[in-house]
């Protein structure tokens, strides 16, 4: 990997982000991101993962960098991408000031739905979804709920099924449950966690 100097850092003079919002059904600021290819021949929303946001997942790291990143990649290719923050993720507002937290599932569904709508109305342009792990899943459940209108799906390690996690670990669903109950909001494996699984 080339070595970054700080002037080659991803800034507004190295490379234009357009940096816009949206609100969402829940009231909630999404705040969105597009880059735009020199001649776009379709447009990417890219997904970030788990307690990520789109500029962590979708440049170079450590530093955020435009060169080499995948953003870079894709704006070769003709493809301009619209990243989003999910809402309690990156600069988007939290559901409850909660980060991290929705209250269903859905939510993030729908906050995608609305944006491809916003995007729909801007271009003809052949629109795709792209997304890994956490994002991925997300990309995954829009672009089945999109159909046809869809142009397509890049997932990368996706996270499409718990099912094995479920029944490793099926003597802790009912706690889980329980804690859900109570304590929606609560996170879990922290450093105390991890700590005491670590000693066993």
């Amino acid at each position: 990997m080339a070595s970054h100097s700080s002037n080659q850092r991803l800034t507004p003079s190295t490379k234009v982000i357009k940096k816009g919002s949206f609100v969402n059904k829940q009231g909630l600021k999404i705040v969105t991101y597009d880059i735009d290819a020199p001649d776009p021949k379709a447009i990417a929303i890219g997904f970030h993962g788990y307690a990520s946001f789109s500029e962590n997942d979708f440049f170079s790291f450590p530093g955020m960098y435009y060169e080499g990143s995948v953003t870079e990649v894709m704006n070769q290719c003709n493809v301009s991408l619209r990243l989003f923050d999910m809402q309690g993720f990156g600069e988007s507002d939290a559901y409850m000031g909660r980060r991290a937290y929705v209250a269903n599932y859905q939510d993030y569904i729908e906050d995608a739905l609305q944006y491809f709508e916003h995007i729909r109305n801007e271009t003809d342009l052949p629109i795709y979804l792209c997304g890994g792990s956490f994002g991925g899943c997300i990309a995954a459940h829009t672009a089945l709920a999109l159909g046809d209108r869809c142009a397509g799906a890049l997932l990368a390690s996706a996270m499409l099924s718990v099912e094995e996690n479920k029944k490793q670990n099926s003597h802790l669903l009912p706690l889980l449950t329980t804690l859900d109950c109570l304590i929606p909001w609560m996170g879990v494996g922290g450093k105390s966690i991890t700590c005491i699984t670590n000693t066993q």
